[in-house]
């Protein structure tokens, strides 16, 4: 009869768990602005319960929250001054840190705060046009916006929609030309959003690129004859104390008249049509002093 095989005297034994740290939880340091104790301490238990240590005693879920703690931080040292009743049991080490990190009370959000939350949630003109990643994904900034919006706006709520004018009125204007204010009511309001025709809002985007530039074009233009004394404004000074003359003649002398003993000689000066012809800089004065066509209509725009 073949006898069972036994164990080799030097093979360990198999743990019930293998203990690793939590890669998802930095060492706990306690007096840190940019860690939140109550996070720290709501993953822990989190671990312990429901990871590969809801097997472990008390004294190993204790050793495995001291290893937990950034060495030499305010939070170890707490912990080695912690009486040994204090930290004798789990449940009593999780009540010593709810006394020494409790939580903290939240004030309750009213009305006002969450308004004033809402009005916050803005889109710049600039953003127009761009895109942004949302839960992974990319999608144009104008339609993330609003997604913000509307659970800001889901929050208050308005289900008088007494809230859709500011909000539209908080918008760029380019967007706002795309979103009529006919939209009186959220749900019709965020629709018109998330439909504008993509097409439609980057040729807007350009022909209000093209208009700035023109508008800056003009504004330097202007700088010339309002700045302090440059050599461009030299230039133009030089060129409007300038004074324009008639070319000279050459008198015609009647011969006729060489054969009189008159003491008077005739001149005959022939007739000119003189077209005065203007320095560019002087061109630039008077197109400045116009008024400026307004552009809110196509044929501004053109004449713009």
């Amino acid at each position: 009869m073949t006898s069972p095989a036994s164990t080799p005297p030097n093979t360990p034994t198999a743990s019930p768990y293998t203990v690793a740290m939590d890669p998802n939880l930095p060492p706990f340091d306690g007096d840190q602005e940019d860690e939140n104790p109550r996070d720290f301490i709501k993953k822990l238990r989190k671990f312990v319960a429901y990871g590969n240590m809801h097997q472990a005693s008390d004294t190993e879920k204790i050793d495995y929250f001291s290893c937990s703690l950034k060495d030499g931080g305010p939070a170890e040292m707490w912990f080695e001054d912690l009486p040994s009743g204090e930290k004798d049991t789990w449940a009593h080490l999780l009540d010593a840190f709810d006394i020494r990190w409790p939580v903290t009370q939240r004030a309750a959000k009213n009305q006002e705060d969450r308004q004033e939350e809402l009005g916050e949630i803005r889109i710049t003109e600039e953003e127009l046009g761009t895109k942004e990643k949302v839960n992974g994904r990319e999608i144009h900034a104008h339609i993330a916006w609003a997604d913000k919006a509307q659970h800001a706006a889901n929050a208050i709520p308005d289900s008088n929609n007494l809230l859709v004018k500011m909000t539209r009125d908080n918008c760029p204007p380019l967007l706002k030309a795309l979103v009529p204010a006919s939209h009186k009511t959220w749900t019709a309001f965020f629709n018109a959003v998330c439909t504008i025709n993509i097409d439609n809002l980057r040729e807007r985007i350009e022909r209000e690129k093209h208009d700035k530039d023109i508008e800056n074009k003009l504004r330097r233009l202007r700088a010339i004859t309002a700045a302090p004394p440059t050599q461009a404004k030299a230039l133009v000074a030089a060129f409007s104390r300038m004074q324009l003359s008639a070319p000279t003649l050459t008198p015609t002398v009647n011969n006729a008249a060489r054969n009189t003993n008159s003491a008077a000689t005739q001149v005959t000066v022939p007739q000119q049509n003189l077209q005065i012809q203007r320095p560019n800089a002087e061109k630039w004065a008077i197109i400045l002093q116009l008024p400026r066509p307004t552009t809110t209509t196509d044929a501004g725009r053109t004449a713009y």
